[in-house]
């Protein structure tokens, strides 16, 4: 790779994880009480995460990986989610100890549940006190699939994007016609699509954008592709309404090409910013933020400012701004302070948390 390919990547991560965070600011009475939160709010979620698995797609192709690829991954994905699963339970069962913090909890549905059943759920992407750990459990899944696709069943390099239209196909299928109790089965079969589109673009498709790059043709289709997202964002905060059929439609067309063409936008967005030091600085820390931000600094100081601040938009706007500062500042603090404390070797181990220099 080269210099350039990996600044406009670290630029996409760092664009993605600033729409992660604003998506989390908000709690969900200030989603239900303001359209404006609410919009914004379902905007970002249309697209945000789809963005990361089509990046992670990006960067996962290099034909024939070595055996060791399970084990690599597994310290990267797998232990992390286990152990910060493990360790937000041991902080919200003292925390619950804690008369002010109990009450807080209790406010917000947010009991301790036997650890037997925490685990569970977690591995079922519903962790009730740190949700956002689904992403790192169904990005692990998708890469030992992927990897198991090409060790096995390709033999050149060449063949990957044809023989990708199979697994494309299955994930469609899954994700509009199986009716499953499964969060989990339906979280990749969604996923997998981007980021086998991830894959095929790390082939081909950066070749043709650079090629058409110019072509109004190409500002159309991102145009359309906000329009979409929109309009489907519009639907789902019931701002205008369809019958079933339409719904149906309308959903179809955003996950197959309104969803692409905003990932696409983005990645052209951060081929022409290039050299931006904060959004590069972003994503190379990028797995940091994401991990470390919820549930402290989003959920919970977002519930406590909720609690003692007036319930009016501009005190929202406030507590979402207030969210996000903590949410990028104190991940970056705390792996500072853990290579000050020389225990940065535990971090990592244990949650794949280290320091990332400033781009010079």
């Amino acid at each position: 790779m080269t210099k350039t390919r990996i600044n406009w990547i670290d630029i996409a991560k760092g664009i993605g994880i600033l729409l992660v965070i604003l998506g989390h600011s908000p709690r969900d009475i200030m989603v239900d009480s303001y359209p404006a939160i609410r919009f914004m709010f379902s905007f970002i979620y249309s697209f945000h995460m789809p963005l990361f698995f089509f990046l992670a797609g990006v960067t996962f192709h290099s034909f024939k990986k070595s055996d060791g690829f399970i084990i690599k991954k597994t310290k990267q994905l797998f232990i992390p989610l286990i152990c910060y699963s493990l360790t937000i339970y041991a902080i919200f069962y003292i925390a619950d100890l804690i008369p002010f913090l109990h009450s807080l909890f209790e406010n917000a549905s947010m009991g301790i549940v036997p650890i037997k059943e925490y685990m569970l759920e977690t591995l079922n992407i519903n962790n009730p006190y740190a949700f956002h750990t689904w992403y790192i459990w169904v990005l692990f899944i998708i890469e030992i699939i992927m990897f198991i696709y090409e060790k096995y069943v390709l033999r050149k390099e060449s063949e990957s994007i044809v023989c990708l239209i199979p697994i494309i196909l299955v994930t469609i299928i899954i994700h509009f016609f199986v009716k499953s109790d499964s969060a989990l089965l339906n979280y990749v079969a969604k996923n997998l699509f981007y980021f086998s589109l991830g894959v095929i673009y790390s082939i081909k498709g950066g070749a043709l954008q650079e090629k058409y790059n110019n072509k109004v043709s190409v500002k159309l289709l991102f145009s359309i592709g906000l329009i979409m997202t929109i309009v489907q964002t519009l639907s789902v905060i019931n701002v205008i309404t369809f019958n079933e059929q339409v719904t149906f439609i309308l959903n179809a067309l955003q996950f197959l090409i309104g969803n692409t063409l905003m990932i696409l936008l983005i990645v052209n967005l951060s081929k022409k910013t290039a050299d931006n030091k904060f959004l590069i600085y972003l994503g190379k820390n990028s797995f940091n933020i994401y991990l470390l931000h919820q549930p402290f600094c989003c959920a919970v100081i977002g519930m406590v400012l909720v609690k003692i601040l007036p319930a009016n938009l501009l005190c929202y706007i406030l507590i979402m701004i207030v969210c996000s500062i903590c949410s990028i500042v104190l991940p970056l603090i705390f792996v500072k302070l853990v290579n000050k404390l020389k225990i940065e070797k535990i971090t990592e181990i244990l949650y794949n948390v280290k320091l990332v220099n400033k781009v010079k």
